[in-house]
């Protein structure tokens, strides 16, 4: 889940941020989440200022395989607690992730909580978080996961910002069948991103390990690497 910092709405001491983004490939920790096709997608916070709690409503149309029970779209509702400590930013919260459309008998939802830090140096921003999930994947099929992630930005000439991410996928889901055997597996990206006309674009080449291009049938297609073009809107 991807959004852009927006000016935002405030209502007394809350203030709500959101953002509409059109993308070529829905790209998640290294892996395609639309089959290589276009998506839309949209985000919408809503921040208490002097507690630093906040709620988001992500949603985005998905493809995971050409099945009629596979679901067609991504909502996820997390929550969460946000402080600035010294010149240290720490986030921590939970995403309930669920998929409106797939098979309720497969039940397509789960829970994933997450830990972030976030801070400066000189014009270098610097985050980094992760992430666990009991039952990554959905109740009946998942089971425990990890992600470890860091991200790099810097600003360019001509208003432009270079990013670089990295992440580790880990756990007993990765170690399972549903995965090949594969218990762990790493994604990189590197990005172009700028402002133009109000509009937020960015271009970024994404790839993974060659534990990750060695899975077998369609999600070793999902793997591969790919490079994303997404035009977004804040409000």
């Amino acid at each position: 889940m991807d959004a852009y910092a927006a000016a935002g709405t405030k209502i007394g001491d809350f203030e709500l941020t959101g953002n509409i983004t059109a993308l070529s490939d829905y790209v998640s920790r290294g892996v395609s989440n639309s089959d290589h096709n276009p998506v839309l997608q949209g985000t919408a916070t809503m921040t208490h200022a002097p507690s630093g709690l906040y709620l988001t409503l992500f949603g985005s149309s998905i493809k995971f395989t050409p099945t009629d029970t596979a679901p067609d779209m991504e909502l996820n509702l997390s929550g969460g607690w946000s402080r600035e400590l010294s010149d240290i930013t720490l986030d921590l919260g939970v995403i309930h992730y669920f998929y409106p459309g797939g098979d309720r008998a497969l039940k397509f939802y789960y829970d994933e909580f997450y830990l972030g830090l976030g801070g400066a140096i000189e014009k270098l921003q610097l985050n980094g978080k992760y992430s666990y999930s009991p039952s990554f994947g959905g109740s009946v099929l998942g089971s425990s996961a990890s992600y470890l992630e860091g991200s790099v930005a810097h600003p360019l000439p001509y208003e432009m910002t270079l990013t670089a991410h990295y992440g580790l996928s880990f756990g007993a889901y990765f170690a399972s069948a549903e995965a090949n055997d594969v218990d762990h597996y790493s994604d990189f990206s590197l990005g172009l991103a700028k402002e133009f006309f109000g509009l937020n674009a960015s271009l970024t080449w994404n790839t993974t390990d060659n534990r990750a291009k060695e899975w077998q049938g369609a999600l070793r297609s999902l793997a591969r690497d790919q490079v994303v073009l997404a035009v977004g809107k804040d409000f």
